[in-house]
């Protein structure tokens, strides 16, 4: 008798160190998540994103509201794979494939301006653009407080080499300087939102056919014609041009 209640005894602590075992581990079974919001190509400052959604699998799991965060930690993600979907400043639905496997901190970077020029639909003015013609980009920035202009001129000289006239600083452009334009002109084409005071206006005309459209940017978060400036790397000799004038 006494022999059956110490196995009884026994066993009860068996079958209930098993359960804590089990318990602990499946605590254990989760790790961190950091995501981070970040400019990748450019270097602006406003990161604000509205939301992202993270699915297990095909089902959706959580969404979050970065509300003017740059930076969103869940501390305890259960294991597993996930994919994190979220749109761009150029309103494209962009995911990212992650698996959370382990208790370390899993760091996920969502670049607002992310954008796949190979994916680009459109036709391009730049492209259709013929020796001896000129490509205008006219661009007017109107907020509560300020306006400023721009103009971009682009002219084919033969099969392989351009000149462009930019405020008026003239100048050869490079293959470097070509693919920016190019990339430009795609990124003007997507499909900007309007939820800021502050609204750019774009006309496209190629002067010569007189074939045009016109793009309205109102996210105050893509900055177009200032980053173009910045990736054709003659901010400082139009800067030097204002001087002398």
């Amino acid at each position: 008798m006494k022999l059956q209640i110490k196995l009884r005894g026994y066993l009860l602590l068996l079958i209930f160190s098993s359960f804590l075992h089990c318990t602990s581990y499946q605590k254990n079974q989760t790790g961190k998540l950091k995501i981070t919001l970040s400019y990748c190509k450019y270097d602006n400052k406003d990161l604000f994103l509205k939301k992202a959604t993270i699915y297990k699998g095909k089902t959706e799991f959580k969404e979050v509201d970065f509300e003017h965060r740059e930076n969103y930690i869940i501390p305890k993600l259960p294991f597993g794979k996930y994919t994190i979907k979220y749109k761009s400043i150029f309103n494209i639905l962009e995911s990212i494939n992650f698996v959370i496997n382990d208790q370390k901190e899993k760091q996920v970077t969502l670049c607002v301006d992310k954008i796949n020029y190979s994916d680009n639909k459109n036709t391009l003015l730049l492209d259709e653009l013929k020796t001896g013609e000129s490509l205008e980009f006219l661009f007017t920035s109107v907020g509560c407080f300020d306006m400023h202009q721009g103009k971009l001129t682009i002219t084919r000289i033969d099969t392989k080499k351009y000149k462009a006239t930019i405020n008026g600083f003239e100048f050869v452009v490079t293959d470097e300087q070509y693919r920016s334009i190019r990339e430009f002109e795609i990124e003007l084409r997507c499909n900007h939102t309007s939820d800021c005071t502050t609204v750019d206006t774009y006309k496209v005309i190629n002067k010569n056919s007189l074939k045009s459209y016109s793009i309205k940017d109102g996210s105050c978060r893509w900055r177009g014609f200032d980053n173009l400036i910045e990736k054709l790397n003659i901010k400082e000799k139009l800067l030097h041009q204002n001087d002398e004038i």
